[in-house]
């Protein structure tokens, strides 16, 4: 089952990939460069699937590998960093895009760094909200 994750640079879309294939996170920034790719099987009900999960760079100069990302994808994960409301605008074109590409995955909206994003002001917090 193939799985694309989009959103802007530092939203945590290879964070989250790599916490669930490997169950490990790295503090350390590194930009993704063009696409990441990494593939873990599960069992389901006994039946044993096998999860391709492609991560796009977030960075503008990488859209143009979004097919490779989108076409045939089961789901597409739209990402953004809660501490960071430009991140969730940018959904919208994001969302544009990859269904230009495939029109029939699901489409999943995921806000991560809820560690920060509470640690912020109130205020903040009701516009995101």
């Amino acid at each position: 089952m193939k799985v694309g994750m989009v959103g802007d640079a530092s939203v945590g879309k290879t964070s989250l990939m790599v916490k669930y294939i490997e169950n490990s996170f790295d503090e350390d920034y590194i930009q993704t460069l063009g696409v990441n790719f990494m593939e873990k099987t599960v069992k389901v009900k006994g039946t044993e699937i096998t999860f391709s999960v492609w991560d796009l760079g977030g960075a503008r100069e990488f859209v143009n590998l979004l097919p490779l990302v989108c076409n045939d994808a089961s789901a597409i994960l739209f990402m953004f960093d809660l501490s960071r409301q430009p991140t969730l605008n940018s959904i919208r074109d994001w969302y544009r895009q990859a269904r230009g590409f495939n029109q029939t995955a699901m489409a999943i909206l995921i806000g991560t760094k809820f560690d920060i994003f509470a640690k912020q002001d109130q205020e903040y917090q009701n516009e995101v909200l």
